[in-house]
């Protein structure tokens, strides 16, 4: 399990991330009401007034099968969530309304095969990250205009089976870190301003699949499956291994 909190000043709010297995939950305050956003396998999203632990409303994504990641936008208007409307194939990103919690917007991002899953978004709230397991591809979306891939013209291409995506601020550069599931001993680091993307080889990481930042940035950290039994932790500073952190079983989020 994942809480990862952030605080804006500009409107005092609190956002939160928990995921876990098949879950993805993203928590916002909205209009004195904080509220959960769950979204579920059976293309519905769930929203918890968690001052009372109770269901607000239950919104139904027309036409999706499965929901996986979800984020929210820093000014807590909107929550985005990535939702596939066939197991593997096509892939859409579903805009959320947080005051009528309704979906305002359909983004299709995968037209074929790909199998979009996680998905995250650059601190300032410019831009949406979406990675599909298949492909190799890195899709950008621009919340203002919710163009997909308007600065690259293509999706961005990184070389390996793409897991969790985590975007944070270092030392004033808005990097994404990818974990690579596919076996090989490498992750990759987007720079945002630029999307030129950089392979990070380590002989001992592998398998990589959740990714997520400390609060200031400084460390990485990634879950390590297929029997690795491990998290390690990277210093983003360098992109060298800091720690290596043995489980009793495969990390399924972080």
């Amino acid at each position: 399990m994942h809480i990862k909190p952030f605080r804006y000043k500009d409107i005092g709010s609190i956002f939160l991330r928990l995921s876990f297995a098949a879950l993805w939950f993203c928590c916002l305050n909205i209009h004195a009401l904080e509220k959960a956003y769950v979204t579920n396998t059976n293309g519905k999203v769930t929203v918890i007034d968690t001052a009372s632990d109770s269901i607000l409303t239950t919104i139904n994504v027309t036409g999706t099968m499965y929901l996986y990641g979800a984020v929210a936008h820093p000014d807590g208007t909107k929550v985005y969530v990535v939702g596939t409307p066939q197991f593997g194939n096509l892939g859409n990103v579903y805009v959320i309304d947080t005051k009528t919690d309704t979906v305002t917007d359909t983004i299709s991002v995968v037209t074929n095969s790909g199998f979009p899953r996680n998905i995250a978004i650059t601190p300032d709230g410019a831009e949406i990250y979406v990675t599909a397991a298949q492909g190799y591809k890195v899709y950008v979306i621009d919340t203002a205009t919710l163009a997909v891939n308007a600065r690259t013209n293509t999706p961005i291409t990184t070389g390996g089976t793409q897991s969790g995506i985590a975007i944070a601020s270092i030392a004033g550069v808005t990097k994404a870190y990818i974990g690579n599931a596919s076996g090989a001993n490498n992750f990759f680091v987007i720079t945002t301003s630029t999307n030129n993307v950089t392979t990070i080889v380590n002989q001992t990481i592998s398998n990589i699949q959740s990714v997520a930042f400390t609060t200031d940035g400084s460390k990485v950290y990634f879950g390590s499956g297929n029997n690795q039994y491990k998290i390690y932790a990277v210093n983003t500073a360098t992109n060298i291994q800091a720690a290596a952190i043995n489980l009793s079983a495969d990390p399924s989020s972080i």
